[in-house]
């Protein structure tokens, strides 16, 4: 049976606590405060209430594009970012496309794997500063490879943005969360592999 396997990015193909995360969390929080006059607390309530970032921005009037410029400027993504040869041998195993599904810009995804050294092995990019969010995403994605959701899995560390979403359609889904049994790419992989290898 042909499979599809969509990605997320960010937390998801590279670890969280990779020093790029608290440097784009701060240059989202600082364009979102300037651009509404927002104080430190006025912030903090819209994170705890908006989780979501593409809401937050719609909510706020915030043009996205503009947005994504801004934030993802001038950042030397070499500095945070080698060749990652294991994860590039375990990606070559799956059997099937591969797709990575961002809220991040486009220029940021291709920036990530181009220095992971794993761009070559997805067959198409998908982002938020071309569509609407990830639901309208995994829709055209149906629609363009005519597979039946059971065929797709989605990989992503966001429950609302990535696995709710992808769950609704029927998609089948891994999701990454410290301290659970899936708690990185390279354990939902395996439990990828594991399945294949089971059935």
């Amino acid at each position: 049976m042909k499979q599809l396997f969509i990605f997320d990015l960010d937390g998801t193909l590279y670890d969280e606590s990779n020093p790029i995360s608290k440097i784009i969390d701060e240059r989202i929080k600082n364009y979102i405060k300037q651009e509404r006059n927002l104080t430190e607390n006025e912030y903090k309530n819209l994170e705890k209430n908006i989780p979501d970032l593409l809401t937050a921005l719609s909510k706020l009037k915030i043009d996205k594009n503009k947005f994504y410029e801004e934030v993802y400027k001038n950042i030397n993504y070499n500095e945070y970012f080698d060749r990652n040869e294991k994860l590039k041998n375990e990606l070559s195993k799956l059997n099937g496309k591969k797709i990575i599904c961002s809220n991040s810009c486009e220029y940021h995804v291709n920036e990530i794997l181009k220095n992971l050294g794993i761009a070559k092995l997805f067959d198409n990019i998908y982002c938020t500063d071309k569509h609407k969010n990830k639901l309208e995403i995994y829709k055209k994605i149906v629609e363009k490879y005519k597979l039946s959701p059971e065929q797709i899995y989605v990989i992503g560390d966001n429950y609302m943005v990535d696995i709710e979403p992808a769950y609704s359609l029927g998609f089948k889904t891994l999701y990454i969360k410290n301290g659970s049994e899936i708690s990185n790419i390279e354990d939902a992989l395996k439990k990828i592999n594991y399945e294949k290898e089971k059935n």
